[in-house]
């Protein structure tokens, strides 16, 4: 007949309760892993649609009547690019008109003090992305290829 060691026993206790407590663990953070990828999802799904005080204070900053920068830095406002803002609970457009000419653009994204919006009409237009800046009194149109177009606000 032989004995068990105590001390064997112990360990084979010791090793199955850290088995049990780690296994316990495992599905606990696989339980906070899940929980997190699922706001990460709706912040992805929904920040399309969310607009921040800060991005509804930037649109505000944008819309109204804008004019090309002179060398001087005023507006010149014979020749007037006019913005306007129309919101909806699924989507903000920006519409320019100018001279005869109207172009609307769907906002897809904000950062720091810009807007990206693709174009919805004209149709020959759509799909192209196009970037709209504040800097300080003036405003930055960017098109597509890159370039730029400075603007200063004309007066109301």
């Amino acid at each position: 007949m032989t004995m068990e060691n105590p001390r064997d026993i112990s360990n084979q206790q010791v090793v199955k309760r850290l088995k049990t407590s780690f296994e316990r663990s495992v599905r606990r953070f696989g339980k906070v892993i899940a929980f997190l990828a699922a706001l990460v999802t709706l912040w992805v799904v929904f920040s399309d649609y969310i607009t921040t005080d800060t991005d509804e204070a930037l649109l505000n900053k944008i819309e109204g009547n804008w004019g090309p920068m002179t060398r001087d830095g005023s507006a010149n406002c014979e020749q007037t690019f006019s913005y306007s803002i129309t919101r909806s609970r699924d989507e903000t457009i920006i519409t320019l008109s100018s001279n005869g000419f109207i172009s609307s653009g769907m906002v897809r994204a904000f950062s720091d003090q810009s807007v990206v919006a693709r174009t919805i009409t004209p149709r020959d237009n759509i799909g192209e992305s196009w970037e709209l800046r504040i800097e300080e009194d003036r405003l930055l149109q960017i098109d597509k290829d890159g370039v730029t177009t400075t603007l200063a606000r004309c007066p109301k």
